[in-house]
């Protein structure tokens, strides 16, 4: 009776450590003891302290720590440091060597979001397909869309842009109005940078013609195409670019709305050298007040995103540029004690 008991002793105990081996971080917050069980959708599913289970997508899940699967582990490891080619290699020889398959499943994932991590963008455009196959073109795969390229000139990008406009033309694609734009808003960023200038232009009438104003859903994807005509450059597409973040500007959400204003802003500058060009000097003032205004929303209201910084910079150049000597030299003040004059 002695040896029985224990025998339950050490099963519950093993049970127990197998149960408490894994460890996750979501959105920042590490949650240890729990039991990662699989793969569903593109989304984590583990068991958590309580035994109930939780999904998180891939995008939210920083760091994965498999107890029983050392090889998965120490590519996550790698991964977090942004070693992504040693990490894409580790997680090979994980989905290699482990006999779970939904670890196999997870780690040809997490290789995918190292591979487009570190901006090899032809294979991860190459992978991100076939994710989106063996999961029916789900929201939740179509999610991972690739968003890190090459530098300018490198072939992955042209690569890339020619498997795209192949996966534009797949059905499943041509019918889901958010993927066929998030690919759509890819290949803009890969024209751009490789200063395809015509087609750049051209698949941005297709997503301003597919997105139509007055739709919360379609709001991302026609600030994309703003961005775009800013970089354009020339009088018609700045100013389209102006009038499509005007119209939208009531609809953006609070993380996009600084994106909006701090975009704005630089079409304004655009347009105010265009006008200076002219020799419509009224009109270049006025789209530099305009641009220093919304530079200043920036800086004011959102003073923790990324833009802040190079917003107080932009608006102490204009203030300087208008004869505002003095707001410009306080907003140069802000520029040099670092970030936002919190030193």
């Amino acid at each position: 009776m002695r040896q029985m008991r224990l025998i339950l002793i050490g099963v519950l105990v093993l049970t127990s450590v197998a149960w408490s081996a894994d460890t996750v971080v979501v959105n920042g917050i590490e949650s240890k003891g729990v039991q990662v069980t699989g793969v569903d959708d593109c989304q984590l599913v583990f068991n958590n302290v309580g035994g109930v289970s939780e999904m998180a997508g891939l995008l939210d899940v920083e760091s994965i720590d498999l107890g029983m699967e050392p090889l998965f582990t120490e590519a996550e490891g790698l991964a977090a440091q942004g070693k992504t080619d040693e990490a894409a290699a580790k997680y090979r020889e994980a989905l290699k060597d482990t006999p779970e398959d939904w670890v196999r499943e997870l780690a040809l994932l997490r290789r995918y979001q190292a591979i487009e991590a570190g901006g090899k963008v032809d294979d991860a455009v190459r992978l991100w397909k076939e994710i989106l196959e063996e999961n029916d073109f789900s929201d939740n795969a179509a999610v991972l869309v690739p968003t890190h390229v090459a530098l300018a000139g490198d072939d992955a990008n042209t690569a890339a842009l020619e498997a795209l406009t192949e996966l534009r033309g797949d059905e499943a694609v041509a019918d889901n109005d958010a993927l066929w734009a998030s690919i759509t808003s890819l290949m803009i960023t890969l024209a751009q940078i490789e200063e395809l200038d015509d087609r750049q232009m051209t698949l941005t009438d297709e997503l301003l013609e597919r997105m139509p104003a007055g739709e919360s859903k379609t709001v991302v994807f026609r600030l994309a195409a703003a961005a775009s005509k800013i970089s354009n450059g020339s009088s018609e597409h700045v100013t389209g670019a102006l009038e499509i973040i005007t119209t939208d500007i009531e609809r953006y959400t609070g993380d996009q709305l600084p994106t909006a204003l701090f975009l704005r802003a630089q079409g304004y500058e655009k347009a105010a050298a265009l006008a200076s060009g002219e020799e419509d000097l009224a009109a270049a003032h006025t789209h530099q007040l305009d641009a220093c205004i919304d530079y200043m929303y920036v800086l004011v209201f959102f003073a923790y995103d990324d833009n802040a910084p190079e917003a107080a910079y932009r608006a102490a150049v204009l203030n300087e540029a208008i004869g505002a000597e003095g707001p410009a030299r306080r907003l140069y003040g802000v520029v040099a004690v670092g970030s936002m004059g919190l030193g």
